[in-house]
């Protein structure tokens, strides 16, 4: 019968493809490897100050989305292979945004509600709170408008600079009692 004739003959072989093959398990290997440093860098950007937990968690919604379209961007066109890369890093951005509130210290000045950039004061600069007198003058030289210098004003700065140079310098061979400790 016509039946037996096509399912006896054996021509068809069986040929993978290794260097397809080899693409696909590459390809998943980079999706899944670059997923789990999702959590990496969710703490990096907040140690940096790109960004905050409290703005990271206000972005949730856009970040599941985009988890999704990566997931379907990097993975076989099948919905069970993109769920199966969105949702672990759904879940390591949310591992990451915990690590972020818990191990960054809050700004000094931060209230409940967003801290402006203007206001952000690290902890350094609160180590070496200026003077009444240098905040003053730091105050009037942001407040006050841009004006280059004259060749004149140039040349006073420029002197006044080598000046004090030169004052250090022949400080520097003396301790605190004004002796010369050169032996």
């Amino acid at each position: 019968s016509f039946m037996d004739q096509m399912f006896t003959e054996t021509d068809v072989e069986v040929m993978t493809d290794i260097n397809r093959y080899l693409d696909f398990v590459v390809m998943l290997f980079l999706a899944f490897g670059i997923a789990f440093e999702v959590p990496v860098a969710t703490i990096l950007l907040v140690i940096s100050g790109v960004t905050t937990p409290k703005k990271l968690g206000k972005m949730r919604p856009y970040i599941i989305v985009g988890a999704f379209v990566i997931g379907m961007l990097l993975t076989p066109p099948d919905v069970i292979s993109q769920v199966l890369l969105a949702l672990p890093m759904w879940i390591l951005f949310e591992i990451g945004l915990l690590a972020s509130r818990y191990l960054i210290k809050p700004s000094l000045n931060q209230d409940n509600d967003e801290a402006s950039p203007e206001k952000e004061v690290s902890a350094s600069a609160v180590a070496v709170a200026p003077s009444a007198r240098e905040a003053a003058v730091s105050q009037a030289l942001i407040d006050a408008p841009y004006r280059p210098l004259t060749d004149a004003e140039m040349e006073a700065e420029l002197d006044a600079a080598e000046e004090h140079d030169e004052d250090g310098a022949q400080d520097e061979g003396k301790d605190d009692d004004g002796d010369n400790n050169n032996k």
